[in-house]
């Protein structure tokens, strides 16, 4: 690892629950980076599968692989956030179990960490493989984008943003965009800890976003180094993917989007709720839009405990 070994580390945290499908794939992208200076902390999330097995057999091949088992399932968002609480290193990166990356993936984005001190973060556009699925709600969010502010920028850029400027102007361009991919970038840890959201809402990663937007901006290259597993996280029914994520209750499962914005309304402060007013009215319309139609699936759950078809 010679050369390597003066570059600063780099820690990639995969947080996991049964992913024998993907793991070995995913593993060998990160262990086949031209950046060698890394560590790999994985938070198995106590897995029925093969996964315990597959880490195992890695962990034998590579030191720079470290295994952690959780007694108990944890959740997605305290996994990630456990993770994240290991490192140790100047910069993390995110990684879920079913990605890929490009070989140059860490070392292109860790250069600009480097050479950019107002960079907080920096990843590279990404691709999408697998069955993307679509939930049919587009005339709806169709009319409903007829109330949000346009961005000529949104046309250059669909999974991954850019952002730089004020805060101000960083969090009105990035509520409109409303993706969640930007998480997965290569980070100043420092600055990810002090962005961690603890309790689990719909919405989640873009809180994170939000508060990392604080410490700076957010690099995007201009190649596609990345590849998301379009069947993953946020494929299936979104009530049910929000109730197993949260124990607040039924009621604030069905209105979706609401704790994310109370959560904007007291984080951002009311000059920039109120500017971005624009941008609640369609998330929370959109939320409803998806839900509605899942109230017989929740019904038939709760006197008949039947769960929902995947």
């Amino acid at each position: 690892m010679n050369s390597n070994e003066k570059l600063p580390k780099v820690c990639i945290g995969m947080p996991v629950y049964n992913g024998e499908k993907f793991l070995r794939s995913s593993l060998d992208c990160i262990l086949n980076q031209s950046y060698e200076n890394i560590e790999i902390i994985i938070s198995d999330d106590a897995s029925v599968d093969s996964t315990k097995m597959i880490c195992a057999e890695y962990v034998k091949k590579d030191s720079r692989i470290k295994y952690i088992q959780q007694t108990k399932n944890l959740g997605g968002l305290l996994n990630f956030n456990f993770v994240l609480s290991q490192a140790k290193s100047k910069y993390f990166m995110w990684a879920e179990v079913d990605d890929k990356w490009e070989p140059g993936f860490i070392q292109k984005n860790v250069a600009v960490l480097e050479s950019n001190s107002n960079i907080v973060g920096s990843i590279s556009e990404v691709s999408w493989y697998g069955k993307k699925i679509i939930r049919g709600k587009g005339s709806i969010l169709k009319n409903l984008l007829k109330f949000r502010k346009p961005y000529d920028i949104f046309a250059e850029y669909e999974h991954v943003l850019p952002t730089s400027g004020t805060f101000e102007k960083k969090v009105g361009l990035y509520l409109r965009f409303n993706r969640g991919t930007n998480i997965f970038a290569v980070y100043r840890t420092e600055k990810l800890k002090k962005s961690i959201v603890e309790k689990p809402i719909a919405g989640w990663d873009l809180t994170v976003i939000l508060k990392v937007l604080r410490f700076g901006d957010i690099n995007v290259l201009k190649e596609s180094l990345m590849q998301r597993y379009a069947g993953g996280i946020s494929s299936g029914s979104i009530l049910f993917t929000q109730r197993r994520g949260d124990k607040t209750g039924w009621l604030a499962s069905l209105f979706v989007y609401m704790p994310l914005t109370i959560w904007c309304l007291k984080n951002l402060g009311l000059k920039i709720f109120l500017k971005n007013l624009d941008w609640f009215f369609v998330l929370n319309g959109y939320g409803g839009s998806m839900v509605l139609p899942e109230i017989p699936m929740l019904l038939r759950y709760v006197f008949l405990k039947q769960e929902p078809k995947k």
